[in-house]
């Protein structure tokens, strides 16, 4: 049996991946298709981790142990 996405039953597809640098997070930004709303490039930045903007530079750093602030991006970027 195949299960059929359907926006009422199922949530948004979201992409989350992780990259060693930034200037490759800002090229991928431009390719990422549509159906994953914006994508979140999580990248090392020494001891932490940090969101990569769309413009190559660092973003916000990333708390693994409250991923609250990434769920409410996620939800804020969702594809419409």
């Amino acid at each position: 049996m195949c299960l059929e996405y359907s926006p009422e039953t199922q949530p948004a597809t979201r992409l989350i991946e992780t990259k060693d640098d930034t200037k490759d997070a800002a090229r991928k930004a431009i390719r990422v298709p549509r159906v994953y709303g914006k994508a979140l490039f999580v990248t090392r930045d020494k001891n932490s981790l940090r969101a990569g903007n769309d413009d190559g530079s660092l973003g916000r750093v990333i708390d693994r142990d409250n991923l609250d602030c990434v769920r409410d991006w996620m939800c804020k970027t969702k594809a419409p």
